[in-house]
């Protein structure tokens, strides 16, 4: 197992440099690997189920693949605001209703 994650490590380091000289170089996550999968998971900031739903709908291009999770957690965000909120609104239109009828 060592072995694979310093092959892997020499193989990310390889792709960041060769992205950092070259436009024209793509870092792809390669989500049949397991321990690349985590790895990603843990940088993007979700769950490995997530990061394959991810890849399958957009393909495997890295910053594909981040854009798509950031504006989902935006949206799924917004939603959670506009949640609470109404939470809110309601809670304030009880409150007022009880105050009125006594």
């Amino acid at each position: 197992m060592k072995g694979k994650c310093v092959n892997a490590s020499k193989r990310l380091r390889a792709a960041q440099s060769a992205s950092s000289s070259s436009e024209l170089a793509v870092l792809r996550i390669n989500v049949t690997e397991s321990y690349v999968v985590a790895e990603w998971s843990r940088r993007l900031g979700c769950t490995p189920g997530e990061l394959r739903a991810t890849a399958a709908a957009v393909g495997n291009v890295a910053a594909d693949i981040e854009a798509h999770l950031g504006a989902v957690q935006d949206a799924a965000q917004e939603q959670d605001a506009l949640r609470a909120a109404f939470v809110d609104a309601h809670e304030q239109a009880v409150a007022t209703s009880i105050a009125r009828d006594g």
